[in-house]
């Protein structure tokens, strides 16, 4: 199948056609480099979690979405290794960290920032149930509401309603 000029980066929603060769050869130095840094099965997973962001929504309407969870010591490079993937989606997603969320943050909070990721990874850093406290139920709601793709409205004072806020993002959690 040959798709015409300019047709990927409609469909994934970018500003402009990238010069394939510059493309090209990013993306493989990027790969040699990203594949060393830690053992193939975890960057093998994250790089396919990465790569499915852009597709699984326009595939796959009736499969409840996909949440990369990955788990080790702290220390052990997992956000590091994590927000090399998200940088594949854009340089503003390197600025100010403004691409991660950590689970001490509010539900609403999570939510809100989520619904400004589609197609592209958003990472939610540091899940540990000491930090959780109380918010283990809010954990498991977001969880929830992002599976069934899905969110909570909430009252404004005139009691009228604020529109729900679901996470549109590819779920990935360290």
């Amino acid at each position: 199948i040959t798709f015409p000029q300019g047709y990927l980066a409609g469909a994934l929603n970018m500003r402009h056609e990238p010069d394939p060769e510059k493309y090209v050869s990013i993306l493989r130095l990027f790969m040699e480099n990203f594949l060393k840094l830690a053992p193939l099965t975890l960057t093998g997973s994250i790089l396919g979690t990465a790569f499915l962001a852009p597709v699984q929504r326009k595939f796959s309407k009736n499969v409840p979405p996909v949440m990369g969870w990955y788990s080790g010591l702290t220390g052990a490079g997992k956000t590091f290794i994590l927000d090399a993937a998200c940088s594949l989606f854009g340089p503003n997603l390197l600025i100010n960290e403004s691409h991660r969320v950590s689970w001490t943050w509010s539900k609403v909070s999570i939510e809100q920032q989520g619904q400004y990721f589609q197609d592209s990874l958003f990472l939610i850093d540091d899940f540990k149930l000491r930090t959780l406290g109380m918010r283990k139920d809010q954990a498991l709601a977001i969880i929830q509401n992002f599976y069934d793709r899905t969110g909570r409205g909430t009252l404004k004072r005139d009691r009228s309603f604020n529109p729900p806020t679901i996470i549109k993002g590819f779920v990935v959690v360290s």
